[in-house]
């Protein structure tokens, strides 16, 4: 009975190695969607980037070069002229992950507008401007 129960043992130990090294050996399934530069008004300079994950969410990063000196609102535009804030960046990166209700193939561009005064100090284009 003591050699089956440190067979046992030894056999749920490396069953256990094996599943850890499986799920280490898993590739991450993020896929880059586009990635353009961001055009400025002000000096801003950076790069939006849209990823979609394994489980079909997608979100947006953007990264600026320096810090804004002011915060800043996202908005995303759809193609039917619709913006939705999605956010306010304060820092150098910003990182969200979208609604379900709102998709990628149905934006036209992401904006950086002024918190204090409402200008438009960035902007990226998704698409060929129409």
């Amino acid at each position: 009975m003591r050699g089956f129960s440190r067979t046992l043992f030894l056999l749920l130990f490396v069953v256990v190695i094996a599943f850890f090294l499986s799920l280490r050996s898993q590739k991450s399934h993020t896929v880059e969607l586009i990635r353009v530069p961001i055009t400025s008004f002000n000096k801003i300079s950076g790069e939006v980037t849209f990823n979609r994950r394994g489980d079909n969410s997608e979100y947006i990063v953007i990264k600026l070069g320096n810090k804004p000196s002011q915060e800043l609102v996202v908005l995303v535009v759809e193609k039917d002229g619709i913006a939705r804030e999605i956010g306010r960046i304060s820092g150098a990166t910003f990182i969200y992950t979208l609604p379900r209700n709102i998709k990628f193939e149905n934006l036209k561009k992401v904006e950086l507008r002024s918190n204090e005064t409402g200008r438009i100090l960035a902007e990226a284009y998704l698409t060929n401007k129409e």
